[in-house]
């Protein structure tokens, strides 16, 4: 069941929608129409965790879901995807990722274990189980997977669970490659390095990322991670986009 209760959406300043309330049952569809500009893209957005819901709530199975992200929604089993009129979609790029709090043995925690499998490896299988029949419908699609060079080898910091979880995407782009490759649809698995991205200076559950990694300062945590690399620095957005 999915309530949609007086929720209001803007674009920055921009208001779209205001005061919309929808209620859908177990195993309805429901169809959304009007013309271009309507908002209903950006109802089925804000419904997702695409965009900031600014008012009202939004509750999916009995549990708000208001502004959670799209990798929280995924592993409800929320799905988005287009399916009206002739829908291509030649390429899917699985890039959700991150890690929780839970490290070691001695941090992790099964609720956070749970929500960290959800974001790195569940979140891919629900939008391939998504668009896989899409792409063999129309004759072949490419999909990739952004895992994880720490699914190979140990970092020489503690990082158990996001392992784990890149791991097990690595084996299920594995699988699904050969299940699906006489269909024309390609995977492939990415597995980055140390990138340098914003994500190194971020906090977690409250504490600075370098802290939760043994470090005094995200200086400090940047020069050691740039001194484990032959090139002396870490990788960056572009360079992963360019392999």
């Amino acid at each position: 069941m999915l309530e949609v209760r007086g929720i209001d959406i803007a674009y920055g300043a921009f208001a779209v929608l205001h005061k919309v309330d929808i209620a859908v049952g177990e195993r309805r569809i429901v169809g959304l129409f009007g013309h271009n500009g309507a908002g209903k893209s950006s109802l089925l957005k804000g419904i997702y965790g695409m965009l900031p819901v600014r008012a009202g709530q939004v509750t999916f199975a009995g549990e708000e879901t208001t502004n959670d992200r799209p990798f929280q929604q995924a592993a409800r089993g929320m799905r988005l995807v287009p399916q009206e009129g002739n829908v291509s979609i030649d390429v899917l790029h699985n890039n959700v990722g991150g890690q929780g709090t839970g490290r070691s043995l001695k941090s992790i925690t099964v609720a956070d274990w749970n929500a960290t499998l959800a974001r790195n490896l569940t979140s891919a299988m629900l939008s391939c189980r998504a668009v896989v029949p899409i792409m063999e419908a129309q004759g072949g699609g490419s999909i990739v997977n952004v895992s994880s060079i720490s699914s190979l080898r140990h970092l020489n910091v503690p990082t158990a669970v996001y392992a784990a979880a890149k791991g097990g995407l690595n084996e299920f782009s594995k699988n699904i490659a050969l299940q699906h490759a006489s269909k024309g649809v390609r995977v492939n698995c990415v597995l980055p390095g140390y990138i340098d991205t914003p994500f190194i200076r971020r906090k977690i559950g409250g504490r600075p990322n370098y802290e939760i990694k043994g470090f005094k300062s995200a200086e400090e945590y940047s020069a050691a991670r740039n001194e484990v690399i032959p090139m002396r620095r870490m990788g960056t957005g572009w360079d992963v986009a360019y392999a």
